[in-house]
């Protein structure tokens, strides 16, 4: 049953229709009509019109008159230019078989009060209602339902069909098209499309969409650490196809499927998919076409297109012979893979994606291989939020994230705990670093009105999501693990869900590994591939050191559970400084900046020396929002990031990983921000990858100690008043390195 619109009727507008200028100007072709008639309609209704408006213009004086007259001939030549604008829309939708258009700006937005919409306010996408609640101090936020309106001028080609394409909204979304419903989407996190061909008219046309981020307890996630920021967090497209075209709603995926069967270094077997809707599929097929680099063709293949339920699909299963392999950061080589339908020799329809070819697997004692070599894999957990846009982010605030990500060293990363957007998959893709993807299956699987997981709605809507994270992204060479879960507790019985869930998996994808990110013991730890931990030790429980021998007892106690640290860390104020490293109170509101360093350099040593972890990945990359929370120097926010949330502080923890994990020299001293001291003896912490480092204080010389894992530390006594410490280093090169700060030293 259609969902009523919650939106207020709109009131007609009349104006002269593209038949009323056509027939005045003799046109045939409808799409041309509609195209220049938008153009004359706005000439003539809007700049003509104010040319004869005040006094007649044959009494003005002779000034006005030849500004008037000047203002006629730029109308006529502008009235030209229509005309030559309009053939080109033409050739461009005749030459260009599907044409993508963003439809981010000039939208209004209005928050649902009392039943009834309150103010509408002029945004542009993405946005979200929930960027300053969410940090005001109290464990609120608005959850609820946000009207979105824009109106879009379209005159459509009765030639092709037209879908709507929306990124991601947050988390249940219906979608009107002239008072039309087209559709609706329940899940937050990943892309939904509709076909509005037969909803869209010639002119004015107007998209509504309701978006509710209200707790629904049919639709994970549900009980987490994180924020549901509402609203259309991602960009809308429309999308101009043919009539026959490839499919655009097979659960919003590219509609091609590139799997990669056996790739060795000598050798790609490659197996091809295609699905396409076809109103008349007489003389369709289908045309794979592969690019190197340079774009250059490297193979074409043709293939048969066939029914298959709803969809006409082409597959072709060949070899690539000699293959340019996707080896990581080193080298992230991508072709591209053209998929053209063709109808009577005509290519109609194109769709592009990447390829990256690349084997991989993962062993319990010796960890993580790519391409037949073994590859540590380092990285970070990432939340998609960022202060003052909550999660509706930009494409400039994406990548910022992953240059600071490869700044640091990070060759992995954990997309925590939901789909994240196509652009960060893609930024990966080129960038060489791997992905762990993720299902937003987190946290309690029941609470007191009953358990979750045994509702019907409930599991449908998690496979869903599943389907949809993995034919999304199936073509991203960059994601190598499914992820099924997040640290899923009682009271409910998961196990035969996740069984489902990770048979669905492998039905859907067969090339890629699934995993988990577990706290607890038990048999939920033994149904995907892999087996990965969440733990802070050293933070919420015991002393940091004790994490070894936990780890070895796990690797003892299940030598066939392939092992990875999915989570590990501790939070960190950056206006927070200690001259000792003691264990804090994690829920209070001190949180040392140099704690977190320490933890962290115990854990990576750890780590590091266990070869049977295949991975290990840090929480978190950056601060994020939590509104729940109430700790360290600022309530709403989890402060276990490397970076600030607003992106403009690195910690000295994000300095560590970076002299251990990217090899260009660097040097860093720890403590920076402690600038005011009260103990004369101090010790003084580097971060050099390009040792040994020599300290200067108050312009004397002193040795430091190398203690591995690019740490060097020396101690230094400071004089009342004013102390400059500085820090160099040489590069292999002959390069000088050189950090320093001043500290002040007062007894009061």
């Amino acid at each position: 049953m259609s969902a009523k619109s919650p939106f207020p009727k709109p009131r007609p507008v009349k104006s002269r229709s593209g038949k009323y200028w056509s027939n005045i100007l003799g046109l045939k072709n409808k799409y041309l009509e509609h195209k220049t008639a938008r153009f004359l309609r706005l000439i003539i209704q809007n700049d003509y019109r104010k040319i004869f408006t005040g006094n007649n213009f044959f009494q003005e004086d002779e000034m006005s008159r030849r500004i008037n007259c000047f203002r006629v001939m730029a109308l006529l030549m502008f009235s030209l230019m229509a005309f030559f604008i309009a053939g080109l829309a033409v050739a461009q939708s005749e030459n260009f078989p599907r044409v993508v258009r963003n439809i981010d700006q000039g939208w209004r937005f209005a928050l649902i009060d009392n039943g009834a919409p309150g103010a509408w306010q002029e945004i542009n996408l993405p946005h979200s209602w929930n960027t300053e609640d969410t940090l005001d101090g109290d464990d609120k936020y608005r959850m609820g339902v946000g009207l979105y309106q824009k109106e879009l001028e379209i005159y459509p080609n009765p030639d092709k069909r037209y879908f709507l394409r929306f990124e991601a909204a947050n988390i249940k979304s219906w979608v009107w098209v002239n008072g039309k419903e087209a559709g609706s989407h329940r899940g937050g996190y990943t892309a939904f499309a509709f076909e509005v061909t037969n909803l869209l008219k010639p002119g004015k046309n107007l998209i509504e969409v309701k978006v509710d981020n209200s707790f629904d307890r049919e639709i994970m996630p549900l009980y987490c650490d994180y924020n549901f920021y509402g609203g259309i967090y991602r960009s809308v497209y429309l999308i101009e196809t043919p009539k026959n075209c490839i499919a655009v709603t097979d659960f919003a995926s590219p509609g091609v499927y590139l799997t990669q069967k056996d790739v060795t270094e000598d050798f790609a077997e490659l197996e091809f998919l295609a699905r396409v809707s076809a109103e008349n599929p007489q003389g369709l097929s289908i045309r794979f076409i592969i690019l190197d680099a340079t774009d250059a063709r490297v193979k074409a293949v043709d293939a048969e297109l066939k029914p298959n339920g709803q969809w006409l699909e082409a597959k072709s299963s060949f070899r690539l012979d000699k293959p340019h392999l996707w080896n990581g950061v080193s080298d992230p080589y991508l072709y591209t893979v053209q998929t053209q339908l063709i109808s009577s020799g005509k290519v109609i329809d194109v769709v592009e994606q990447p390829l990256g070819l690349r084997y991989f697997r993962v062993d319990a004692e010796q960890g993580f291989f790519l391409n037949g070599k073994p590859y540590n894999l380092h990285g970070v957990n990432r939340h998609q939020d960022r202060e003052g846009k909550a999660n509706a982010l930009s494409p400039a605030d994406h990548k910022e994230d992953f240059a600071l990500m490869r700044e640091m060293g990070v060759n992995a990363v954990r997309l925590a705990h939901y789909p994240h957007a196509d652009l960060v998959y893609s930024i990966c893709d080129r960038l060489g670093i791997v992905v762990w993807a993720e299902l937003p299956f987190i946290g309690k699987t029941g609470d007191k009105t009953g358990i979750f997981l045994n509702s019907k709605n409930f599991q449908e809507n998690l496979k869903q999501q599943m389907v949809e994270l993995i034919r999304q992204n199936y073509n991203h060479p960059s994601i190598l693990f499914w992820s099924l879960f997040n640290e899923l507790a009682p009271p409910g019985d998961p196990v035969p869900l996740l069984k489902e869930l990770n048979a669905l998996a492998h039905q859907e994808d067969p090339t890629r590994l699934t995993t988990v990110a577990t706290m607890l013991e038990g048999p939920l730890n033994d149904v995907t591939d892999l087996t990965c931990w969440n733990q802070y030790w050293g933070w919420y429980y015991g002393l940091v050191q004790s994490f070894g021998p936990w780890a070895d007892a796990q690797h003892k106690n299940h030598p066939q559970r392939r092992l990875c640290m999915s989570e590990y860390g501790a939070g960190a104020s950056v206006n927070q400084h200690s001259d000792f490293n003691y264990p804090v109170v994690t829920t209070g509101h001190w949180h040392p900046e140099n704690y977190q360093a320490y933890v962290h350099e115990r854990m990576w040593k750890m780590i590091s020396e266990r070869k049977y972890f295949w991975a290990s990945f840090l929480w978190n990359m950056f601060d994020f929002s939590v509104v729940k929370r109430n700790e360290g120097d600022r309530p709403n926010i989890n402060d276990k990031g490397m970076v600030t949330f607003d992106r403009k502080t690195k910690k000295d923890a994000f300095y560590f990983y970076k002299a251990n994990w990217n090899p260009e020299p660097m040097i860093h001293i720890t403590n920076k921000r402690y600038t005011n001291r009260r103990v004369p003896i101090v010790q003084v912490k580097v971060y050099c990858n390009s040792g040994p480092v020599k300290l200067i204080v108050n312009g004397k010389e002193k040795k430091m100690s190398a203690k591995g894992f690019s740490i060097y530390t020396a101690y230094a006594v400071l004089k009342p008043g004013e102390n400059e410490i500085k820090a160099t280093a040489l590069t292999p090169e002959g390069k000088i390195l050189s950090d320093n700060c001043i500290w002040n030293f007062s007894l009061r």
